[in-house]
């Protein structure tokens, strides 16, 4: 996903902050132990009331099962 480092506002171009990317190797098995970890962050954060955390992690989790096909 390509994210321009300024976008415009009503008040001018505004900085955002580039994220890095950092590449690893998984196994099978640590890359689906990572999405159940996801998962329970993820309904931790929404038994707390932090549903847009938990959105969040849900479209993580998703993102790295599809990653996983």
């Amino acid at each position: 996903m390509y994210i321009p480092s300024t976008i415009r506002t009503m008040f001018g171009p505004s900085f955002v902050p580039t994220r890095t990317t950092v590449r690893v190797t998984l196994t099978r098995r640590e890359l689906f132990a990572a999405i159940r970890q996801v998962e329970r962050d993820a309904d931790e954060a929404r038994a707390t009331g932090k549903d847009d955390v938990a959105t969040r992690l849900d479209w993580r989790a998703a993102d790295l099962r599809e990653a996983a096909r």
